[in-house]
């Protein structure tokens, strides 16, 4: 049913809108050009910015995607301490739904483009959690980050190459409170890269679709640690989420 919270169907339409990145031409030409394919070879997130009918598919398809696995990684620890969790590219805010629902004292805040924040606030409206989720229009890349004790950042690592990701992380250890605490949130490939074969699946898809790539927990907890990130644990999540959390001195 469309209107149930962890209906799929969205995502569907976006895989079907999109079947020829998945094709073996396209595979083919992505590994040979080191680039996506996305919507004829272009940047996925400025043709987002210059046709709003393929960001309101793409944020629609993400929720889909999203929802029923938000309802879970905020138990897999406790959190309960935490009360503002920054969503960092959190696209529909579908994981600050979730988080908000079973942590009741967080307040959650949606960082995203400004047109995908428009998109976000439909969906925080029907949960009825305007007073509790807000969003914040900007780019991650470029813009301030608002004060949090919490980073969260789903199936957003996969999207760029280790440079980027390490940027990403430093800017999260700078704009942490102290004690604060860093999420990830993705698919795992095991330690020597050898699979296992949904994450490996996911990730062959994704050539077609991002900058980036399935990282191990290895790889993401190193990359903490080398921030100064303490604490550094994984845990199996939803499904084939794990979460990859490390705190700020």
């Amino acid at each position: 049913m469309q209107k149930s919270p962890n209906y799929f169907g969205f995502l569907w339409d976006l895989m079907i809108d999109n079947y020829q990145v998945c094709s073996f031409t396209s595979l083919e030409k992505s590994i040979l050009t080191d680039s996506p394919q996305i919507y004829g070879g272009g940047d996925i997130y400025q043709s987002h910015e210059e046709q709003l009918e393929l960001l309101h598919r793409f944020t629609s398809g993400m929720h889909s995607m999203s929802m029923a696995s938000a309802l879970v990684w905020p138990g897999v620890v406790d959190f309960s301490r935490h009360r503002v969790m920054l969503d960092i590219g959190g696209s529909s805010g579908a994981h600050s739904i979730g988080a908000v629902l079973r942590l009741p004292d967080l307040q959650a805040i949606v960082l995203d483009f400004p047109q995908v924040c428009e998109v976000a606030e439909g969906y925080i409206v029907e949960y009825r959690l305007q007073e509790r989720i807000k969003t914040c229009g900007a780019n991650i890349w470029n813009d301030h980050w608002p004060s949090a004790d919490l980073h969260f950042f789903s199936n957003m690592y996969h999207d760029w190459p280790p440079e980027k990701c390490h940027f990403l992380t430093a800017k999260s250890f700078r704009y942490l409170e102290s004690g604060g605490r860093i999420v990830i949130h993705e698919m795992l490939c095991n330690d020597d890269k050898t699979g296992p074969f949904a994450p490996a699946a996911f990730g062959m898809m994704m050539m077609g679709w991002t900058e980036g790539k399935q990282y191990s927990g290895l790889e993401l907890s190193t990359m903490l640690k080398e921030i100064g990130f303490e604490d550094i644990q994984i845990h199996k999540a939803s499904g084939y989420y794990s979460i990859v959390t490390g705190r700020k001195p």
